[in-house]
Protein backbone atom coordinates (compact mmCIF):
# COMPACT_ATOMS: atom_id res chain seq x y z
CA UNK A 1 0.00 0.00 0.00
CA UNK A 2 2.77 2.47 0.93
CA UNK A 3 4.59 1.94 -2.29
CA UNK A 4 1.28 2.44 -4.31
CA UNK A 5 0.79 5.64 -2.61
CA UNK A 6 4.19 6.89 -3.47
CA UNK A 7 3.37 5.77 -7.00
CA UNK A 8 0.59 7.90 -7.14
CA UNK A 9 2.09 10.81 -5.54
CA UNK A 10 5.26 10.84 -7.44
CA UNK A 11 2.58 10.73 -10.72
CA UNK A 12 0.26 13.88 -9.21
CA UNK A 13 3.74 15.74 -8.78
CA UNK A 14 4.33 15.31 -12.50
CA UNK A 15 1.04 16.39 -13.05
CA UNK A 16 1.91 19.68 -11.70
CA UNK A 17 4.55 20.46 -14.18
CA UNK A 18 1.62 20.90 -16.69
CA UNK A 19 0.10 23.60 -14.79
CA UNK A 20 0.79 27.30 -16.55
CA UNK A 21 3.42 29.64 -15.05
CA UNK A 22 1.91 32.98 -13.71
CA UNK A 23 4.30 34.80 -17.01
CA UNK A 24 1.65 33.07 -18.87
CA UNK A 25 -0.96 34.10 -17.59
CA UNK A 26 0.11 37.73 -17.00
CA UNK A 27 0.88 37.44 -21.63
CA UNK A 28 -2.85 35.75 -21.90
CA UNK A 29 -4.51 38.49 -19.75
CA UNK A 30 -2.69 41.32 -22.02
CA UNK A 31 -3.58 39.77 -25.13
CA UNK A 32 -5.37 42.38 -27.58
CA UNK A 33 -7.00 39.50 -30.24
CA UNK A 34 -7.72 35.85 -29.70
CA UNK A 35 -4.91 34.62 -32.21
CA UNK A 36 -2.44 35.86 -29.82
CA UNK A 37 -4.46 34.17 -26.85
CA UNK A 38 -4.83 31.31 -28.90
CA UNK A 39 -0.58 31.48 -30.13
CA UNK A 40 0.14 31.85 -26.58
CA UNK A 41 -1.48 28.94 -25.58
CA UNK A 42 0.06 26.82 -28.51
CA UNK A 43 3.23 25.08 -25.92
CA UNK A 44 0.65 23.97 -23.29
CA UNK A 45 -2.32 21.11 -22.44
CA UNK A 46 -4.81 23.56 -24.34
CA UNK A 47 -3.15 23.50 -27.72
CA UNK A 48 -4.74 19.83 -28.78
CA UNK A 49 -8.03 21.15 -27.80
CA UNK A 50 -7.62 24.91 -29.45
CA UNK A 51 -8.28 24.08 -33.29
CA UNK A 52 -6.27 24.29 -36.16
CA UNK A 53 -7.61 27.74 -38.22
CA UNK A 54 -9.63 30.73 -36.85
CA UNK A 55 -12.63 29.53 -38.10
CA UNK A 56 -12.72 27.73 -34.88
CA UNK A 57 -12.24 30.02 -32.37
CA UNK A 58 -14.88 31.19 -31.73
CA UNK A 59 -16.19 31.95 -27.87
CA UNK A 60 -17.76 28.61 -27.96
CA UNK A 61 -15.38 26.40 -29.08
CA UNK A 62 -12.79 28.07 -26.98
CA UNK A 63 -14.49 27.80 -23.83
CA UNK A 64 -14.85 24.57 -24.40
CA UNK A 65 -11.35 23.87 -25.44
CA UNK A 66 -10.29 24.88 -22.24
CA UNK A 67 -13.03 22.37 -20.84
CA UNK A 68 -11.75 19.63 -22.62
CA UNK A 69 -7.90 20.13 -21.47
CA UNK A 70 -9.03 20.90 -17.68
CA UNK A 71 -11.48 17.95 -17.67
CA UNK A 72 -8.63 15.63 -19.07
CA UNK A 73 -5.72 15.98 -17.04
CA UNK A 74 -8.55 15.62 -13.92
CA UNK A 75 -9.50 12.30 -15.49
CA UNK A 76 -6.09 11.33 -15.61
CA UNK A 77 -5.81 12.29 -12.07
CA UNK A 78 -8.86 9.59 -11.87
CA UNK A 79 -7.11 7.37 -13.17
CA UNK A 80 -4.01 6.88 -11.50
CA UNK A 81 -5.73 7.43 -7.87
CA UNK A 82 -6.23 4.18 -5.51
CA UNK A 83 -7.94 3.64 -2.56
CA UNK A 84 -8.83 5.90 -0.41
CA UNK A 85 -7.67 8.73 -1.81
CA UNK A 86 -9.81 7.73 -4.68
CA UNK A 87 -13.02 8.19 -2.25
CA UNK A 88 -11.43 11.99 -0.90
CA UNK A 89 -10.89 12.97 -4.55
CA UNK A 90 -15.08 11.89 -5.57
CA UNK A 91 -15.97 14.63 -2.86
CA UNK A 92 -14.04 17.37 -4.44
CA UNK A 93 -15.07 16.00 -7.64
CA UNK A 94 -19.06 16.17 -6.42
CA UNK A 95 -17.93 19.84 -5.05
CA UNK A 96 -17.07 21.10 -8.68
CA UNK A 97 -20.49 19.57 -10.09
CA UNK A 98 -22.17 21.63 -7.58
CA UNK A 99 -20.78 25.23 -8.29
CA UNK A 100 -21.45 24.10 -12.14
CA UNK A 101 -25.03 22.93 -11.46
CA UNK A 102 -25.72 26.32 -9.70
CA UNK A 103 -24.29 28.23 -12.14
CA UNK A 104 -26.17 26.76 -14.54
CA UNK A 105 -29.47 26.68 -13.06
CA UNK A 106 -28.87 30.29 -12.46
CA UNK A 107 -28.29 31.22 -16.35
CA UNK A 108 -30.75 28.84 -17.22
CA UNK A 109 -33.67 31.18 -14.87
CA UNK A 110 -32.17 33.78 -15.98
CA UNK A 111 -32.39 32.89 -19.90
CA UNK A 112 -28.69 33.50 -20.21
CA UNK A 113 -26.99 33.04 -23.78
CA UNK A 114 -25.30 29.88 -23.25
CA UNK A 115 -22.05 31.09 -23.88
CA UNK A 116 -22.26 33.25 -20.98
CA UNK A 117 -23.24 30.37 -18.96
CA UNK A 118 -20.14 28.35 -19.92
CA UNK A 119 -18.02 31.36 -19.16
CA UNK A 120 -19.08 31.14 -15.91
CA UNK A 121 -18.65 27.07 -15.38
CA UNK A 122 -15.36 24.84 -15.84
CA UNK A 123 -15.24 21.13 -16.56
CA UNK A 124 -13.20 19.01 -14.08
CA UNK A 125 -16.17 17.05 -11.95
CA UNK A 126 -17.77 14.07 -12.98
CA UNK A 127 -19.72 16.20 -15.66
CA UNK A 128 -17.51 16.59 -18.54
CA UNK A 129 -17.48 19.29 -21.19
CA UNK A 130 -19.56 17.89 -23.59
CA UNK A 131 -22.50 17.30 -21.16
CA UNK A 132 -21.90 21.16 -19.82
CA UNK A 133 -22.10 21.74 -22.80
CA UNK A 134 -25.45 20.43 -23.35
CA UNK A 135 -26.88 21.51 -20.02
CA UNK A 136 -26.13 25.36 -21.08
CA UNK A 137 -28.49 24.69 -24.27
CA UNK A 138 -31.36 23.98 -22.20
CA UNK A 139 -34.48 25.99 -22.01
CA UNK A 140 -35.56 25.00 -19.01
CA UNK A 141 -34.73 23.63 -15.33
CA UNK A 142 -36.93 20.47 -16.12
CA UNK A 143 -35.17 19.99 -19.70
CA UNK A 144 -31.77 20.01 -17.48
CA UNK A 145 -33.17 17.53 -14.82
CA UNK A 146 -34.15 15.21 -17.32
CA UNK A 147 -30.96 15.40 -19.07
CA UNK A 148 -28.89 14.48 -16.54
CA UNK A 149 -31.43 11.53 -15.56
CA UNK A 150 -30.94 10.19 -19.31
CA UNK A 151 -27.16 10.47 -18.02
CA UNK A 152 -27.66 8.42 -14.79
CA UNK A 153 -25.85 10.99 -13.54
CA UNK A 154 -24.60 10.04 -9.43
CA UNK A 155 -26.35 13.07 -7.87
CA UNK A 156 -29.62 13.25 -10.13
CA UNK A 157 -32.00 12.72 -8.09
CA UNK A 158 -30.66 15.10 -5.48
CA UNK A 159 -30.59 17.85 -8.15
CA UNK A 160 -34.35 17.03 -8.93
CA UNK A 161 -35.30 16.87 -5.53
CA UNK A 162 -33.23 20.28 -5.08
CA UNK A 163 -35.63 22.03 -7.77
CA UNK A 164 -39.44 20.85 -7.00
CA UNK A 165 -40.85 22.33 -4.01
CA UNK A 166 -44.07 19.94 -2.42
CA UNK A 167 -46.44 21.32 -0.25
CA UNK A 168 -49.66 20.02 0.94
CA UNK A 169 -52.93 21.66 1.95
CA UNK A 170 -52.96 21.86 5.57
CA UNK A 171 -56.76 21.30 5.67
CA UNK A 172 -57.94 19.38 2.29
CA UNK A 173 -61.68 19.30 2.11
CA UNK A 174 -61.27 15.45 0.33
CA UNK A 175 -58.41 12.93 1.33
CA UNK A 176 -57.83 11.98 -2.38
CA UNK A 177 -56.45 16.24 -3.15
CA UNK A 178 -53.14 15.85 -4.29
CA UNK A 179 -50.20 17.61 -3.48
CA UNK A 180 -49.41 20.97 -4.93
CA UNK A 181 -46.29 21.00 -7.00
CA UNK A 182 -44.41 24.34 -7.33
CA UNK A 183 -42.38 23.91 -10.63
CA UNK A 184 -38.88 25.23 -11.02
CA UNK A 185 -39.33 28.00 -13.00
CA UNK A 186 -42.04 29.02 -10.68
CA UNK A 187 -39.52 29.28 -7.56
CA UNK A 188 -37.74 32.04 -6.53
CA UNK A 189 -34.24 31.45 -8.08
CA UNK A 190 -32.26 32.16 -4.10
CA UNK A 191 -34.79 29.12 -3.39
CA UNK A 192 -33.07 27.35 -6.13
CA UNK A 193 -29.91 28.24 -5.25
CA UNK A 194 -30.30 27.19 -1.36
CA UNK A 195 -31.98 23.92 -2.12
CA UNK A 196 -29.29 23.02 -4.46
CA UNK A 197 -26.73 24.16 -2.16
CA UNK A 198 -28.13 22.90 1.13
CA UNK A 199 -28.73 18.91 -0.67
CA UNK A 200 -25.59 19.07 -1.92
CA UNK A 201 -23.45 19.94 0.69
CA UNK A 202 -25.04 17.69 3.30
CA UNK A 203 -24.02 14.70 1.46
CA UNK A 204 -20.74 15.88 0.59
CA UNK A 205 -19.82 16.61 4.08
CA UNK A 206 -21.01 13.19 4.87
CA UNK A 207 -18.84 12.02 2.38
CA UNK A 208 -15.90 13.65 3.44
CA UNK A 209 -16.53 12.49 6.89
CA UNK A 210 -16.47 9.37 5.62
CA UNK A 211 -12.80 9.40 3.67
CA UNK A 212 -10.82 9.72 6.08
CA UNK A 213 -8.88 12.66 5.32
CA UNK A 214 -9.49 15.54 7.32
CA UNK A 215 -8.39 18.21 4.98
CA UNK A 216 -11.25 17.18 2.82
CA UNK A 217 -13.05 17.52 5.54
CA UNK A 218 -11.81 20.91 6.51
CA UNK A 219 -12.26 22.15 2.78
CA UNK A 220 -15.91 21.51 2.82
CA UNK A 221 -16.44 22.87 6.01
CA UNK A 222 -15.18 26.18 4.48
CA UNK A 223 -17.25 25.88 1.80
CA UNK A 224 -20.19 25.53 3.54
CA UNK A 225 -18.67 28.41 5.65
CA UNK A 226 -18.56 30.84 2.83
CA UNK A 227 -21.77 29.96 1.25
CA UNK A 228 -23.10 31.58 4.68
CA UNK A 229 -20.91 34.31 4.94
CA UNK A 230 -22.32 35.46 1.28
CA UNK A 231 -25.84 35.20 2.82
CA UNK A 232 -25.40 37.26 5.78
CA UNK A 233 -23.86 40.16 2.89
CA UNK A 234 -26.58 39.83 0.74
CA UNK A 235 -29.67 39.13 2.97
CA UNK A 236 -31.26 42.26 2.35
CA UNK A 237 -31.33 41.02 -1.33
CA UNK A 238 -33.54 38.08 -0.04
CA UNK A 239 -37.61 38.22 0.47
CA UNK A 240 -38.66 40.67 3.01
CA UNK A 241 -40.94 38.21 3.82
CA UNK A 242 -39.03 35.12 5.05
CA UNK A 243 -37.17 34.77 8.34
CA UNK A 244 -32.83 34.75 6.90
CA UNK A 245 -32.28 32.18 9.22
CA UNK A 246 -34.11 29.96 6.68
CA UNK A 247 -31.00 30.38 4.40
CA UNK A 248 -28.60 29.11 7.06
CA UNK A 249 -26.46 25.96 6.04
CA UNK A 250 -25.22 23.87 8.39
CA UNK A 251 -22.19 22.23 8.80
CA UNK A 252 -19.39 24.87 8.87
CA UNK A 253 -16.80 25.31 11.00
CA UNK A 254 -16.76 29.39 11.85
CA UNK A 255 -20.50 30.25 11.07
CA UNK A 256 -22.63 28.66 13.08
CA UNK A 257 -26.16 29.40 13.48
CA UNK A 258 -25.33 31.86 16.94
CA UNK A 259 -22.75 33.34 14.51
CA UNK A 260 -24.82 33.54 11.36
CA UNK A 261 -27.53 35.73 13.83
CA UNK A 262 -24.73 37.99 15.14
CA UNK A 263 -23.66 38.61 11.44
CA UNK A 264 -27.04 39.29 10.35
CA UNK A 265 -26.88 42.19 12.59
CA UNK A 266 -23.55 43.61 11.56
CA UNK A 267 -23.27 46.88 10.04
CA UNK A 268 -20.68 46.49 7.52
CA UNK A 269 -18.05 43.43 6.24
CA UNK A 270 -15.62 44.06 8.60
CA UNK A 271 -18.39 43.26 11.55
CA UNK A 272 -19.81 40.84 9.91
CA UNK A 273 -16.17 38.80 9.67
CA UNK A 274 -15.82 39.59 13.59
CA UNK A 275 -18.37 37.36 14.29
CA UNK A 276 -17.17 34.43 13.22
CA UNK A 277 -15.39 31.95 15.25
CA UNK A 278 -11.49 32.60 14.81
CA UNK A 279 -9.17 30.28 12.51
CA UNK A 280 -8.34 30.10 9.07
CA UNK A 281 -11.13 30.52 7.31
CA UNK A 282 -11.62 33.76 9.35
CA UNK A 283 -8.13 35.00 8.58
CA UNK A 284 -8.53 34.57 4.84
CA UNK A 285 -11.84 36.79 5.33
CA UNK A 286 -10.14 39.38 6.96
CA UNK A 287 -7.51 39.50 4.59
CA UNK A 288 -9.88 39.60 1.53
CA UNK A 289 -11.63 42.57 3.08
CA UNK A 290 -8.08 44.26 3.76
CA UNK A 291 -7.16 44.27 -0.20
CA UNK A 292 -10.86 45.56 -0.99
CA UNK A 293 -8.99 48.71 1.07
CA UNK A 294 -12.23 49.63 3.21
CA UNK A 295 -14.59 49.22 0.17
CA UNK A 296 -17.76 47.34 0.21
CA UNK A 297 -17.51 45.73 -3.29
CA UNK A 298 -19.30 41.87 -1.99
CA UNK A 299 -18.67 40.84 -5.57
CA UNK A 300 -15.23 41.51 -5.41
CA UNK A 301 -14.60 40.18 -2.13
CA UNK A 302 -15.95 36.76 -2.63
CA UNK A 303 -13.68 36.24 -5.70
CA UNK A 304 -10.66 37.41 -3.09
CA UNK A 305 -11.84 35.17 0.06
CA UNK A 306 -12.20 32.17 -2.71
CA UNK A 307 -8.47 32.98 -3.88
CA UNK A 308 -7.11 33.15 -0.42
CA UNK A 309 -8.86 30.10 0.47
CA UNK A 310 -7.30 28.14 -2.74
CA UNK A 311 -3.55 29.50 -1.84
CA UNK A 312 -3.80 28.45 1.44
CA UNK A 313 -4.33 24.80 0.38
CA UNK A 314 -2.04 25.14 -2.61
CA UNK A 315 1.00 27.01 -0.80
CA UNK A 316 3.81 25.05 -0.31
CA UNK A 317 3.85 22.60 3.08
CA UNK A 318 4.79 19.61 4.40
CA UNK A 319 3.22 16.94 3.07
CA UNK A 320 1.98 13.99 4.78
CA UNK A 321 2.92 11.13 2.04
CA UNK A 322 -0.23 8.95 3.28
CA UNK A 323 -2.64 12.43 3.38
CA UNK A 324 -4.56 14.42 0.66
CA UNK A 325 -2.95 17.07 0.81
CA UNK A 326 -0.88 17.11 -2.62
CA UNK A 327 -4.06 16.04 -5.24
CA UNK A 328 -6.30 18.70 -3.65
CA UNK A 329 -3.61 21.15 -4.19
CA UNK A 330 -3.01 20.42 -7.76
CA UNK A 331 -7.10 19.79 -8.59
CA UNK A 332 -7.22 23.45 -6.76
CA UNK A 333 -4.71 24.83 -9.04
CA UNK A 334 -5.80 23.33 -12.22
CA UNK A 335 -9.23 24.45 -11.27
CA UNK A 336 -7.97 28.17 -10.76
CA UNK A 337 -5.99 28.33 -13.92
CA UNK A 338 -8.97 27.12 -15.53
CA UNK A 339 -11.04 30.17 -14.12
CA UNK A 340 -7.82 32.45 -15.25
CA UNK A 341 -7.95 30.71 -18.44
CA UNK A 342 -12.20 32.02 -18.81
CA UNK A 343 -11.46 35.20 -17.26
CA UNK A 344 -8.83 36.33 -19.79
CA UNK A 345 -10.83 34.85 -22.55
CA UNK A 346 -13.80 36.45 -21.43
CA UNK A 347 -12.58 39.81 -21.41
CA UNK A 348 -11.15 39.55 -24.99
CA UNK A 349 -14.54 38.15 -26.46
CA UNK A 350 -16.44 41.37 -24.48
CA UNK A 351 -13.43 43.59 -25.43
CA UNK A 352 -13.83 45.36 -22.08
CA UNK A 353 -10.22 47.47 -21.52
CA UNK A 354 -7.65 46.02 -19.37
CA UNK A 355 -7.73 48.39 -16.50
CA UNK A 356 -11.15 48.22 -16.00
CA UNK A 357 -11.38 44.78 -16.15
CA UNK A 358 -8.85 44.49 -13.59
CA UNK A 359 -11.15 46.70 -11.34
CA UNK A 360 -14.00 44.60 -12.08
CA UNK A 361 -12.22 41.13 -11.40
CA UNK A 362 -9.64 39.55 -9.49
CA UNK A 363 -7.21 38.18 -11.42
CA UNK A 364 -4.41 36.32 -10.02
Amino acid sequence: MAGQLDYFNARVWGMRDSLLPEELHERLLSSSTLDSWVSALRETPYSAFLGPSPVSRDARSLYRAVDASVAARTRRLVGVTPGNPAKALRVCLAEQDLANLVAITSGIYNHADPNDILSGTLAGGFLGPEQIDALSRCRTLVEAADTLTTWDYTYQSTYRESLWKTTKDPQPKRAWVPSTVVLPMDRPLTDLRLDLNRNFTQILLADARKCGYPVISRFMREKVDRLNLMTTLMWRALPSDRDPMEFFLPGGSSVGEDNFRRMLGANDLSQVIAQMEPGPFRESAEKAAGDLGGQEKISLFESLLERKIIRRYTRPLALDPLGAELFLSYLLRLRLEGIRLKQSLTRLILDIPLDMFLELTVHG
